[in-house]
């Protein structure tokens, strides 16, 4: 191992949260819907939020053009 490898640290608790299953049934009919796409993540992310208690915004990132990608 290198002398500058970070190892975890053991002996820590964490607590873990699960909750209630999304029912998807209602996105079905609507597959072919970006949309749908974008209501299945609020959906998500407002569950995370109350499973955390953080507050959740409604703010998307801007669309890049395809001209400025820096991925493949």
């Amino acid at each position: 191992m290198a002398p500058d490898t970070v190892m975890p640290k053991f002996g820590k608790h964490c607590k873990i949260e699960i909750g209630a299953p999304i029912d998807t049934k209602k996105y079905m009919s609507r597959v072919d819907d970006p949309a749908v796409l974008r209501e299945l993540t609020d959906e998500v992310m407002l569950k995370i939020q109350a499973l955390t208690n953080q507050q959740y915004l409604y703010e998307y990132a801007p669309r890049r053009s395809s001209t400025h990608r820096t991925h493949i």
